[in-house]
């Protein structure tokens, strides 16, 4: 949150340089060919000031999501390859989309790598970075996390697909499957899906 503010501001200066100068560029064309359309000369600070602070907000509060801006933008198009640092991506990108996310242990994690929390609800998420189809132990690995962890839904989250066997087994245990591409959407998702199965 911090460095975006950060960066936000750093682009936010650079946006008011150029402002200011296009807006004392265009006061001095007026008052070359219209000045009859122009107010007092000594309104220019005034009027500039007034545009900088405009846009200073603006672009802070798009930076912000607290603030009512914009959510982080998000790319599932390039995870890490590595399993267990794409195990901290996944959980990075939910605490940017307002989870409270932890990794398990790299060992022995009884079948869920994150256990993430939201408005209520905790969800358990075994992680599985594969190009091709992950099958039916996944959600087998998922529901048993479930059932240690105590948590109130669980899921797999892939960059690959499920093959028919893994969809059929997520049916009958309530275990969600899901795409890195669901991330941003995921609590909307699983409360729907939560609620509907209750």
């Amino acid at each position: 949150m911090i460095s975006r503010a950060i960066r936000a501001l750093v682009n936010t200066a650079a946006w008011l340089a150029v402002c200011a100068l296009a807006g004392l560029l265009m006061w001095r064309l007026a008052e070359a060919w219209a000045p009859e359309l122009l107010p007092h000369p000594d309104m220019l600070p005034i009027i500039l000031g007034a545009a900088c602070a405009v846009i200073l907000l603006v672009r802070i509060c798009r930076h912000l999501p607290g603030l009512g801006g914009s959510r982080p933008r998000f790319n599932p198009a390039r995870p890490p390859r590595n399993g267990h640092l794409f195990e901290h991506w996944v959980a990075e990108n939910l605490r940017r989309h307002g989870w409270r996310a932890s990794v398990t242990r790299a060992s022995g994690d009884q079948g869920l790598d994150i256990i993430a929390r939201r408005g209520g609800l905790t969800l358990g998420i075994q992680c599985k970075r594969y190009s091709g189809a992950v099958g039916n132990r996944a959600v087998q690995e998922a529901y048993a996390g479930q059932a240690h962890y105590r948590v109130m839904a669980a899921a797999v989250l892939t960059t690959g697909h499920y093959t028919k066997s893994a969809r059929d087994l997520s049916r009958s245990t309530g275990v969600h499957l899901l795409s890195v591409k669901d991330i941003p959407s995921m609590h909307k998702t699983i409360r729907k899906r939560t609620v509907r199965a209750a």
